[in-house]
């Protein structure tokens, strides 16, 4: 995946069974200067896929729409490759720069 112009993809953790990741879909610079979220990322049992879920009263253009979709499917191609395990693997955070994935940083004592 390409830089996306609009948006970026934040790790947000995992649900509360620790099963599923979750990811906020951020705006780059909105209208006060600052990125805000448009969305989650989050996985849907009945449909057995990663979703997109906006914000109400949230817009979206074609090419925002597509680059959410190529997330979607770069979070399902992993969870293909991986399998079962992919959930179980040791979190990482997408850095909305590309395909590029990194580990988040370690949580400091306070944060345990």
């Amino acid at each position: 995946m390409t830089e996306s112009k609009w948006v970026w993809f934040r790790f947000d953790g995992t649900t509360p069974s620790e099963k599923t990741k979750y990811f906020a879909v951020m705006m780059k610079g909105g209208p006060h200067g600052y990125d805000e979220s448009l969305g989650v990322i989050k996985w849907h049992g009945p449909w057995r896929k990663y979703v997109f879920d906006p914000h109400v009263m949230t817009i979206y253009e074609q090419d925002c729409l597509r680059d959410i979709a190529a997330f979607l499917d770069e979070l399902m191609q992993g969870r293909k490759k991986i399998g079962a395990g992919f959930d179980q693997e040791p979190l990482l955070m997408y850095s909305g720069t590309g395909t590029t994935w990194k580990r988040p940083p370690p949580l400091l004592e306070t944060e345990k």
